[in-house]
Order: C-alpha cells, then structure tokens, then sequence
C-alpha cells in the first residue's frame, strides 16, 4: 500500500554549470542512484533543476524529491534539519539541505523572455521557506512552484527562508532577521537575469 505521508524536498545546491544544460541534471541522478540502497532503488526520483539567485554564471541547483521514503544516505538531515549534507559528485561537490535558508528560486523562467516581477515569498514564525506553501493532501503541491509557473512563467518566483523555528536556541532579533532579509535581497537584486 502506498504511504500517504508527503515526501521531503531537498534542495542542491553547487551544480556546475560548465556542461550542457542536461548534464547537471543526469550526473546528479546518477550521484543519487549510486547513493541508494538496493530497496531504495525503487524511489521515483523527481529533480527540477534551477538558477541559483545569487546570479552565479557558474552553478546552478536543483529541487529534488523522493517519491516512497527518505533516502538512508541523508538520514542525518533528518536529525539535523538545519544542517547540510556535502556528496561527492565527479569532481564538484554538491549540498544537500532541506531549511531552504536564504533565497531559492523555485522554477526557471521562460528562455528568450525578460523577468516581467520577481515574486518573493517570506514564511513566518515556526514556519518553514518550502513546506508552509505545500497543500495538505497527500501530493503535497507546492502551488508557488506548480501552479504559478504555468500562470506566470515570466516572474521569478522564490522562496526565502531563515531559522524561524521558535523552539530552537538563538540570539537573533527581527531587526537582525529583516538587516539579512534586506541585504540578501540587494544581491539576488543586482542579478542578470537568467
């Protein structure tokens, strides 16, 4: 019987892009085949490759999602949610991470079409930058990423993401939040488009 629970998204980040445009996305599905175990092999792998916000010319990243549990290779994720996972990938090094902190985009936009509004979405207190945009039911859309890039494919749709959880330790204030909200968004500000 299939489980109803909704997978986890992990986002990569550090994907080269001196390849063709297909190749990230094939090397990283095979780092990832490579990584399962043989009872994982059966996972419907589902990779959505992205532009890094920070205007990299150099590497890109990728939304990636696990249809029938979470992989044992990023189990410590699953202790350590605000941590990342580093996998060897030829000869790059990629991020996994599932916080989402800082800005991610969430689809690519139209090729050839100029960036008509970047759109930013900011989760609140004990939320989470992806999940809390995730629908209740059992495919768990993300209606930011799956609906809005078939009605505005022009706008660059991101998500921002920043340690909000109230149960964990921190010194930080909302001023202090909003000074690093503001200061990212100067950079992903000052980006070519993609």
């Amino acid at each position: 019987m299939a489980s109803s629970r909704k997978s986890t998204v992990f986002r990569v980040t550090g994907l080269p892009l001196d390849k063709p445009e297909s190749e990230p996305r094939s090397t990283l599905e095979e780092t990832i085949r490579s990584l399962l175990t043989e009872d994982e092999r059966q996972y419907e792998v589902a990779i959505t490759c992205i532009p890094m916000c920070d205007g990299s010319q150099t590497r890109s990243a990728a939304l990636v999602e696990f249809k029938g549990g979470d992989p044992k290779f990023l189990s410590q994720l699953e202790h350590n949610p605000l941590g990342g996972w580093q996998v060897k990938m030829g000869d790059d090094v990629v991020n996994f991470d599932r916080h989402f902190f800082g800005f991610t985009q969430l689809y690519p936009t139209t090729p050839g079409h100029p960036i008509t509004a970047d759109i930013i979405a900011i989760t609140g207190l004990d939320g989470h930058a992806y999940g809390s945009w995730r629908g209740k039911g059992n495919l768990g859309q993300m209606w930011l990423r799956d609906f809005l890039s078939k009605d505005l494919p022009n706008c660059r749709t991101m998500i921002y993401g920043y340690n909000s959880k109230l149960s964990s330790p921190g010194i930080d204030t909302i001023m202090d939040y909003g000074r690093a909200f503001l200061d990212r968004i100067k950079r992903v500000r000052h980006t070519q488009e993609v």
